[in-house]
């Protein structure tokens, strides 16, 4: 068997998921696995069946696929040649898999065998989608430590692009160069970067960051193609809370009837996913967002509430109606309610779809 992870939208929004699904199940049995939140969105948009989203990294993700299979093929599509690859690359250093792994990047596109011996048929599969065939590259270490603190660096930063710890926002990019810096589970800088206090505060304010397993990311935006979203709706109940983690949405609004989100992008990002099952939610924002998705969709019967602090709100919303709890078995329209009530003096404007 075959193992096939796919990584990040655009591998399924330009279609290549699709086209390398079909080649390799022609040689025998395949388990698909997708890595990442806006990936699962993706994967939703393109129809492709039969792929497991198991909600971890792509190392993970890796290893779990190596108790399975006896090769894996990892598909990407970076921003670049070099990027995509020096992220497969890190992905295969982190893995350290004792199955041939051999990555396809798309975006040129090209293969690089990261551990040998996945088979001449697969490697044909790859040719015949008209990808080269490249040397594995060097991927220098990126992690150190400095003067007690753990350093580490972004290799395919763009300026400009977000700059996101585990799906949480914590600055720009200024340069090509950006470092964090950490002491204990504290991020203590960011060079080469601006950064948003904002988003810093939210990693503390949950326990910190191990900086050297951490999901790093870097974009322009989580996802610009403007593909079609397929909407499927799926009955449910309660409410699930999702306070700045938009990265969580799958994971929290599993059989629930809808969601209320707490901060500008994370709005964005939980009604755009939300708007795909036809499930509405309760947005609290203060519109200080940074637009780190392209051309959010919303579902219908949904309520934005914009306030003067989208974080003071939350907290109350957190404590007075979902009583420190995740999800509560509460309907849509009380819970709305509820807030809108609590909202009181700090409600600047509503918006309802």
């Amino acid at each position: 068997m075959i193992g096939l992870l796919l990584h990040g939208p655009r591998v399924f929004d330009s279609g290549w998921a699709r086209r390398i699904a079909d080649a390799v199940r022609k040689l025998g049995p395949v388990r698909i696995v997708s890595a990442g939140t806006m990936a699962r969105t993706a994967l939703l948009d393109s129809g492709l069946e039969d792929v497991e989203c198991p909600g971890e990294g792509p190392s993970t993700c890796l290893k779990t696929l190596e108790n399975r299979v006896e090769s894996i093929l990892l598909a990407t599509f970076g921003k670049s040649e070099y990027s995509g690859l020096t992220f497969g690359g890190m992905v295969a250093e982190r893995s350290r898999l004792r199955v041939p792994l051999v990555q396809v990047e798309c975006s040129v596109p090209c293969f690089v065998e990261w551990r040998a011996g996945c088979g001449l048929p697969l490697i044909r599969v790859l040719e015949g989608l008209g990808c080269a065939k490249r040397p594995p590259p060097v991927v220098q270490s990126l992690i150190w430590e400095e003067k007690g603190a753990v350093h580490r660096r972004m290799a395919t930063v763009v300026p400009g692009d977000f700059l996101l710890i585990d799906g949480i926002l914590v600055g720009r990019a200024a340069e090509r160069d950006v470092v964090f810096i950490c002491e204990g589970r504290r991020i203590t800088g960011i060079r080469g970067a601006e950064i948003k206090a904002h988003g810093l505060e939210k990693i503390e304010r949950l326990d910190g960051v191990d900086l050297r397993t951490a999901k790093l990311a870097s974009t322009a935006d989580l996802r610009s193609s403007g593909a079609a979203a397929r909407v499927q709706a799926y009955p449910g109940t309660g409410m699930a809370f999702i306070d700045h983690a938009g990265m969580q949405v799958y994971d929290l609004i599993r059989g629930a009837q809808g969601a209320v989100s707490v901060g500008d992008d994370t709005t964005a990002v939980v009604g755009d996913v939300l708007y795909r099952f036809a499930m509405p939610v309760i947005g609290i924002v203060d519109g200080d967002g940074d637009g780190v998705l392209g051309r959010p969709r919303i579902a219908r019967g949904s309520c934005v509430l914009r306030v003067d602090s989208d974080d003071l709100l939350g907290g109350r919303i957190r404590e007075a109606v979902f009583k420190g709890n995740r999800r509560i078995d509460v309907p849509f329209s009380k819970v709305r309610d509820l807030i809108v009530g609590l909202a009181g003096p700090r409600l600047i404007s509503r918006q309802d779809f």
